[in-house]
């Protein structure tokens, strides 16, 4: 999953991976994103892209849970 080098692409891809439904077509709850990235200025445009990527709702049934991102409120530089 990782992109050694990359690790813009790294979170993408992370988030990706969490965001895709499971063999029982079920999706995670949240997604837990390290300070570390979510304060970095070159991880921001990854952030937006993961904040659209949970509010685009897939079509529900009565078994999946609601789609949430987990990000430490309050933090400096958050510019999401």
């Amino acid at each position: 999953m990782g992109a050694e080098g990359d690790p813009e692409l790294a979170l993408r891809r992370s988030i990706d991976e969490g965001m895709h439904p499971n063999n029982r077509g079920q999706h995670v709850n949240y997604l837990e994103i390290y300070e570390r990235d979510v304060v970095a200025e070159e991880m921001q445009p990854v952030l937006r892209y993961a904040s659209i990527a949970v509010s685009v709702k897939p079509t529900l049934t009565a078994v999946d849970p609601v789609l949430f991102l987990i990000v430490v409120a309050g933090l400096p530089g958050l510019n999401v």
